[in-house]
């Protein structure tokens, strides 16, 4: 899996010019966690995934939590550095405006800040899935993107710019002695209307693999509430008012020949299961297409975290079990819906 490079080069520039990271000596070999035979059993819904590649990346992250662990004071004495740095330049050019020397010290300082704190976001989640045997790629991808919107445009062709896969995780649910197999992740994306004003979004997604193929394929979203609902000819109803109040359908071809596979496929104990599921997480979308169950949600996987790896090289451990319910809940709960599928 190819990933944007602009990424990739822009860490290495605040790891080795910035904090001073000499990432050329991290020794990433220490760190890393898949083995070959994990390798086999991965799988991506685009069939397009390089687990070395991705384990490099996380090995990496893990190379410069030792790299901090061993040299403590490392990260202060940067940012205090940086601090004095953006002060002179500050003071430099406050003839031309007096909140320069406010401005120059401040920028640095909330740089590295943030760094810290994106930082330790990425180590919660690859702890979280060394623990679980998953596989986390930290590296954002448009190409995957690119890919998703080919096979899946109804969930994936969102958006005029920005359009970015980030937080990737793959890996292996058993339920009841069998394996399934899921793919999950977040999907950005903005809408830009007019010159200059634009949205962004931020959604994540969960693929589980079935093992048969659908009959048909159809898309579930939040029912919208709308005076003209009752003119939508291809409406399909089931047996529990509660699903039908929750869910409208899209299909293609007729109503008549469509309908007789959806309802085999929503049976009551799928129903029940995605009322689970929107009665924890709100209104979300879920495609049936093919040998997949596709779920996209409304924001982001992580959101306020307590861990600070600029204090501390260690993460928090109410981070750690907020991150591992909430992957686990979605990936128990959809592997559950396809165990009626299969």
């Amino acid at each position: 899996m190819n990933h944007s490079p602009q990424f990739s080069v822009i860490a290495d520039f605040v790891d080795q010019f910035f904090l001073g990271i000499p990432v050329s000596k991290l020794d990433l070999s220490k760190h890393k966690v898949q083995d070959v035979d994990k390798a086999r059993q991965l799988w991506d819904p685009t069939g397009n995934l390089d687990v070395d590649l991705v384990d490099m990346r996380s090995a990496k992250i893990l190379a410069k939590v030792n790299f901090f662990k061993e040299n403590p004071k490392h990260a202060s004495k940067q940012r205090t550095k940086w601090t004095l740095i953006g002060l002179l330049i500050g003071l430099v050019f406050s003839f031309l405006s007096p909140f320069a020397a406010i401005i120059g010290p401040a920028i640095p300082f909330g740089l590295l800040t943030s760094y810290f704190k994106n930082f330790g976001k990425e180590v919660v989640k690859i702890q979280l899935a060394n623990k679980n045997n998953w596989l986390y790629d930290p590296t954002p991808s448009r190409r995957k993107h690119h890919l998703l919107v080919s096979k899946y445009p109804q969930i994936f062709k969102k958006g005029n710019q920005d359009q970015k896969i980030d937080d990737q995780f793959w890996g292996i649910n058993t339920v009841h002695e069998k394996v399934y197999l899921f793919n999950a992740g977040v999907f950005q994306y903005s809408v830009k209307s007019g010159k200059n004003n634009s949205t962004s979004y931020t959604t994540h997604y969960l693929f589980i693999q079935l093992q048969k193929e659908l009959k048909c394929e159809f898309l579930l979203s939040p029912e919208s509430k709308s005076i003209f609902n009752f003119l939508r000819s291809k409406e399909i109803d089931t047996e529990s008012e509660e699903f039908n109040k929750m869910f409208e359908f899209s299909y293609n071809g007729k109503k008549d020949e469509s309908a007789l596979e959806i309802v085999k496929s929503l049976s009551p104990a799928v129903q029940t299961k995605l009322i689970e599921l929107a009665r924890k997480k709100g209104p979300f979308n879920v495609l049936f297409s093919k040998s997949v169950i596709l779920f996209l949600f409304k924001g982001s996987l992580l959101r306020n975290i307590k861990t600070n790896m600029f204090k501390n090289v260690e993460i928090d451990a109410e981070d750690a079990r907020k991150v591992e319910e909430e992957i686990s809940f979605q990936v128990d709960l959809g592997t559950s819906i396809a165990k009626y599928l299969n």
